[in-house]
Formats: structure tokens, sequence, C-alpha cells
């Protein structure tokens, strides 16, 4: 079987190929999660590696389905727990910068038109580059941080230098040369998590929308506030 060489080839997952224009324009190390999906993660991987970033292959169990809305995991909780807190599971969780889920393709995303070429994207990974950005917060992002720093329990000024790291890369996609909210909402949504055992059929682009629905709630509310 081969193994696409090319991002416009693989159909579907936007999601991940806007984490690795993030992970490309700012050389952020990153690890992705397949639910499912290995030989998609596969791909993705051996860009990225071409692309000279390092890359993480990651699952969150021994099978590789915990998180799969079609097919059900068969490890237990024990396999899953010596899984996820050993090896590189646990080392990922820690030195990655970027974090992001390569989850099953949904047939209908399979049939429509190829995405933009690799080239549009190195070409605006290019020019995103050349932009200067402060990493100085004004009064909004201080309190978006503040927020979600408490309620993500996040406990790691490595974990937050490195949030603000990712928002600046954001701003430089962007043109811009500060950070705003909407930047560190978006490098929110790379911090690590796990996915737990004791919800093996949750589905894992469900989640991905709720904690995305809730970083835009945090960012709009601290904007308001500021006005």
């Amino acid at each position: 079987m081969n193994i696409p060489t090319r991002l416009d080839d693989l159909r579907g997952s936007e999601h991940v190929k806007r984490a690795i224009e993030v992970a490309l324009t700012g050389f952020h190390t990153i690890a992705l999660y397949s639910t499912s999906n290995p030989l998609d993660m596969r791909a993705f991987a051996l860009w990225l590696g071409r692309a000279g970033l390092t890359v993480y292959e990651l699952t969150h169990c021994p099978c590789g389905n915990l998180g799969s809305a079609d097919i059900a995991c068969t490890c237990t909780a024990a396999e899953t727990y010596q899984h996820q807190r050993g090896g590189e599971y646990a080392f990922a969780q820690i030195h990655a910068d970027i974090h992001i889920e390569v989850v099953a393709i949904p047939y209908e995303k399979l049939t429509g038109r190829k995405g933009e070429s690799d080239e549009r994207i190195i070409e605006r990974v290019e020019r995103a580059r050349k932009v200067s950005v402060t990493l100085d917060l004004d009064s909004t992002c201080l309190s978006l941080m503040k927020a979600a720093y408490r309620q993500l329990a996040m406990g790691s000024s490595v974990r937050y230098d490195s949030i603000i790291a990712l928002a600046g890369t954001i701003a430089k996609m962007d043109g811009e040369k500060s950070i705003k909210a909407t930047y560190l909402a978006e490098a929110l949504q790379y911090r690590p998590r796990r996915c737990e055992p004791s919800k093996p059929k949750e589905k894992t682009e469900d989640y991905l929308d709720e904690i995305a629905g809730y970083l835009k709630r945090l960012a709009e509310n601290a904007e308001e506030r500021y006005k």
C-alpha cells in the first residue's frame, strides 16, 4: 500500500492540516494521536519528518481504537493506564508543543475535492515566518489565560509559556504583530489531553468541538469584559 507523500492527497482532516501549518510556521514539535486511522497518521508523520519537524505517532490505547465512534476498544482499563503512563506517550505529553487527533474520515469527506496544494501552504508558512510578533499579553489576553490556567488545570509555567508561544505563531499566520484572545483560544486547543478508558465510545470530534466551543466562549467573554 502506497502512503501519500503530499498533504493535498489526504482528504478530510482539515484540523490536522491546520495544526501542521502552525507547527511548520513556528518549528513546534507535534504529537499525532490516531483514533482508528493509523494510515493517515503515518502519512502526516512522514510529511512532517521530511519537513524537519519532531513528530510523535501515538494511540490512546494498545489497540488504537479508544475514542472511536465506530470501532470498540478491546483494551482493559489497566492496559490503557499502563500505555498512557509510560514510554513515548508519556514523553510526548510533556514535550510536544501541539497535540492533535487523527480521527477516522467519514465517507462523505472522501468524495469531495482535494484540499489546497502543498505549495500554497508552504508559501503561506514562509510569508508568516517573516512577521515579528510581541509575546506580551494585553489585559484581555491575560484575563483569558488566567481563567484557562485555572479551569484547565495547567499547573506548569512551561505549559503556560508554550501556549503563549503557539499563540504568537498563530498571530504570525494571520499577519498580526501582537497576540489576540482568539489566537490564545486556538493555542489552548492544542494542549495535551488523555482519552480516558471510562468513555471508550465518546466521539473524539464531538469532544474537540465541545472544547473549541468552550474556549471560544471564554475568549468572547474576556473581550466583552474589556471593551
